[in-house]
């Protein structure tokens, strides 16, 4: 979803890369920053819900590679996010992505 968000404001999809294994924000930010050292990266956007965004920032920012980073803000929807995940399912096969629209349908977990 956040692909899709990112590309909708105008990043090319071949110049997106997402990090899938964090279960936080801050091994979110491990993780890729993990991904950018081996890449030649000229701009770092921060794709998250706003109110998320605000708080996860300074996270990323604690590491070198993203003191220039941009945060991209979104508003994610349930229901769209609900639409999205079903729609990718139909010609991609992930158990993550299962099991999120599932927490998401049943109302365990959040949109993020």
């Amino acid at each position: 979803m956040m692909a899709n968000i990112a590309t909708a404001k105008g990043v090319p999809l071949r110049y997106i890369c997402l990090e899938e294994k964090a279960r936080t924000t801050e091994e979110n930010a491990r993780f890729t920053a993990n991904i950018v050292r081996g890449a030649n990266v000229q701009k770092i956007y921060i794709v998250s819900k706003k109110d998320h965004l605000d708080w996860a920032m300074p996270i990323f920012r604690k590491l070198e590679e993203f003191q220039s980073a941009d945060g991209l803000a979104c508003d994610v929807d349930r229901n769209k996010s609900i639409v999205q995940m079903e729609e990718y399912l139909k010609s991609h096969d992930s158990r993550k992505v299962r099991d999120r629209l599932q927490k998401l349908k049943n109302g365990i977990q959040g949109t993020d």
